[in-house]
């Protein structure tokens, strides 16, 4: 739904002092409302070619030691084939799959109830519940922000695990 421009809001000047149609503080909120190509070609190519990223990375550690350059490698100069690639890939078992979602459970418990702590030895930090952008009905989102304490209780735990 486009804004309407109503002659009490002061219109938006480009930086050449030409003033545009669009008003300067209704319906402009959020990240981007201009993307360039580039942007938008990548978050698609992603968005598509994601779980294929990873297969490769998983494929490529567990059959090739880590070499990313040979599967592509190989399928190019013909010492091997997709299918064969495919039929190496180990299955889906029961406790991959309990794992996953173990995972899964313990980051959503980490978002929805890990407090700040980072603000105490990272100055400047600003973690917790913080307010967010005035969306154009005048409301203002309260978002937890506890991404950087989970990134490093995880990864702590990580470590600990593989030296322990």
């Amino acid at each position: 739904m486009a804004a309407k421009s109503q002659p009490n809001i002061p219109k938006a000047k480009s930086l050449d002092g030409v003033t545009n149609d669009r008003t300067a503080s209704q319906g402009q909120w959020g990240r981007a409302w201009e993307v360039d190509w580039f942007s938008l070609a990548s978050v698609i190519f992603l968005l598509l070619f994601a779980p294929f990223i990873v297969y490769y990375f998983i494929m490529a550690c567990d059959q090739y030691s880590c070499a990313l350059t040979g599967p592509v490698v190989d399928i190019v100069t013909g010492h091997a084939r997709l299918s064969d690639i495919w039929a190496k890939t180990p299955p889906i078992t029961r406790k991959a799959a309990q794992l996953y979602t173990l995972w899964v459970t313990f980051q959503v418990l980490l978002y929805t109830s890990l407090p700040d702590f980072c603000h105490k030895f990272l100055p400047g930090y600003v973690g917790g519940i913080q307010e967010g952008a005035v969306t154009p009905a005048g409301v203002v989102n309260k978002y937890q922000i506890n991404g950087l304490q989970a990134w490093l209780l995880t990864h702590l735990l990580w470590f600990a695990n593989a030296h322990l």
